[in-house]
C-alpha cells in the first residue's frame, strides 16, 4: 500500500513520483477535474476509505 503518485511521462518512457497522499490506498478511483487531481475512496490499512483527496 503506497501514498505516492506517481506520473508516466510517455515521450520519456519514465515515472515520476509528483506527490505524496496523506492516506496510503489501494483501489481507488482517480480523476482530473479543472486542473486538479481527486483520488476518492480505496482501500486503507484499517480497512474501506470514504474520503477524497486533492
Amino acid at each position: 500500500m503506497l501514498a505516492d503518485v506517481w506520473c508516466y511521462m510517455s515521450l520519456l518512457d519514465n515515472w515520476n513520483l509528483v506527490s505524496r497522499m496523506t492516506v496510503p490506498r489501494c483501489r481507488h478511483n482517480s480523476l482530473v477535474y479543472d486542473g486538479k487531481l481527486y483520488t476518492i475512496g480505496g482501500l486503507g490499512v484499517s480497512g474501506n476509505l470514504d474520503h477524497v483527496e486533492r
